[in-house]
């Protein structure tokens, strides 16, 4: 039977339902599959990936609204502000790429921690609020209060914990214990962690979401707001400079592309950092390109890529989301804290941590377009870091160049060329695997897992040229715990 939305209030039942299918069923296709209306005046396909099935859900509601994938993208981020704190929590800082159709181009929005924000600990200026406002306010469609007032009630009211939430709250328990305010809202009277699906209600937290929806994003860097927050930090021994707080800016910066046949690769790169710019421009001449569909094609690929430019400082920390809209604006965005839930220490009153400093300045982000239709094919996004860069590139590898399924090239098992030199690789299941890598290659150590790469891959394109066109796949990383979803809807007068 056809789906027709048509009215907010049956989207939110929609939305009920789907987070019970969400948390009962790993498999993206299955729980997020809608059917397409048999005679629509007019078609959006949208698509969403992310590390936290209500904050997925947020996004498609947003999506439902009428809001654009830059909406989307940014109630998404807010509420895994709430939800998924550990991993990207309101003091961190970030990077997203937008892909804007009409533009025909790449942008880059970077929001990452600036470097010469230090006084006393070794802190890090929030900006990803920041970031976020200049993203809305280049891109969005719907008003800013509307994004951030159903978020701050999401966190004042209460919402269901996550297992990833939950799996870092368990790995930072003696850290957090020692902290009044973390003790207060992630651990019961009995002292012990929260469990997987009950509710936890971060009413502070809610509170600094709604003053930044009724006021704006600029109250966190000046203002009362901005002053309660420097005075409490340093209250605490973390010292932030009043000056540079308000003064620091994000920047908007245009992607590197690269031409490949007829796709058009896009990288958050600069000048400085062309490890993986090489990579494409180097594997679009090869011919012979069978190795990427091998399990030993993963030691051969970390090696093309080549060995990180430094010391890993902050490998498996941070948040990864893709976003695309029937019209086939893109967002891709990675968030990091810089350590699970930063520096630990949760401001009293405002229910947030900021983070430390982050020395690792790459961002593991990628857009593919078709450069002849001007089309979104393909959106990856992960950890803010080398290895994370490197699964990306890999993943991305095996579907663009080599026409591999998303879902086989990313479970693929992943390897990375440590800055020494020296390889890591991810344990395969056989034995037989395992032989085959040892005996060919050297000086290779087994990890539990490299990288946790969100991604969308939609073979003939968004917009869609017809209804026919096949759907977009969805993949949520097997390494973490995290949804996608993807949804046709009938798009008439009355929904705008």
């Amino acid at each position: 039977m056809p789906v027709i939305w048509s009215n907010q209030g049956f989207v939110r039942l929609i939305t009920m339902g789907l987070v019970f299918a969400l948390t009962a069923c790993s498999s993206i296709e299955q729980a997020t599959n809608s059917i397409l209306p048999k005679t629509p005046p007019s078609i959006l396909y949208a698509a969403v990936v992310a590390d936290e099935p209500t904050a997925v859900l947020t996004a498609r509601d947003m999506l439902a609204r009428g809001g654009n994938a830059a909406d989307a993208a940014v109630g998404l981020y807010f509420t895994l502000a709430v939800t998924f704190p550990s991993q990207a929590g309101i003091g961190s800082g970030g990077t997203c790429m937008v892909y804007d159709p009409k533009l025909k181009t790449a942008k880059v929005l970077d929001f990452r921690h600036p470097s010469h924000a230090v006084i006393g600990d070794k802190l890090s200026i929030p900006m990803v609020v920041r970031g976020m406002a200049w993203l809305h306010a280049r891109f969005g469609r719907l008003s800013w209060g509307s994004l951030l007032k159903r978020i701050a009630s999401i966190a004042r009211e209460g919402v269901t914990t996550s297992r990833g939430f939950i799996n870092d709250l368990k790995s930072e328990v003696p850290r957090l214990a020692n902290d009044a305010t973390a003790l207060s809202l992630f651990f019961d009277r009995l002292g012990s962690p929260l469990g997987e699906g009950i509710i936890l209600q971060q009413i502070e937290l809610g509170a600094v979401l709604g003053n930044l929806g009724a006021r704006g994003a600029g109250v966190f860097y000046r203002g009362a707001l901005a002053k309660r927050i420097v005075s409490i930090a340093g209250a605490q021994g973390q010292n932030i400079d009043q000056t540079v707080l308000t003064n620091a800016r994000p920047q908007w910066l245009n992607a590197k592309e690269v031409r490949i046949n007829e796709k058009s690769i896009f990288l958050p790169v600069k000048e400085s950092q062309n490890r993986a710019a090489l990579f494409w421009q180097r594997f679009s001449k090869k011919r012979d390109l069978t190795f990427l569909k091998t399990q030993i094609g993963s030691v051969d690929l970390a090696k093309a890529l080549g060995p990180a430019d430094a010391e890993e400082v902050t490998a498996n920390i941070g948040s990864g989301f893709v976003v695309v809209d029937g019209d086939g604006l893109a967002v891709v965005c990675s968030i990091s804290t810089g350590r699970k839930f930063g520096t630990g220490k949760f401001l009293p009153g405002l229910g947030f941590a900021l983070s430390p400093i982050n020395g690792n300045p790459t961002s593991a982000l990628l857009l593919a377009i078709d450069s002849q239709n001007q089309k979104f094919l393909f959106g990856a996004s992960g950890y803010s870091s080398s290895a994370g860069s490197t699964a990306l590139t890999g993943v991305a590898a095996r579907v663009l160049l080599a026409s591999d399924s998303l879902q086989r090239a990313s479970d693929y098992p992943r390897a990375h060329v440590k800055h020494d030199g020296s390889i890591i690789l991810e344990k395969v299941s056989g034995a037989k695997e395992s032989e085959a890598i040892y005996d060919t290659k050297t000086n290779i150590s087994l990890v539990q897992s490299i990288g946790r790469i969100n991604a969308l891959y939609c073979p003939n394109g968004l917009p869609p040229t017809s209804r026919g066109d096949p759907a977009c796949q969805v993949k949520a990383d097997r390494r973490g715990h995290g949804v996608g979803t993807r949804f046709k809807k009938d798009i008439r007068d009355k929904d705008y």
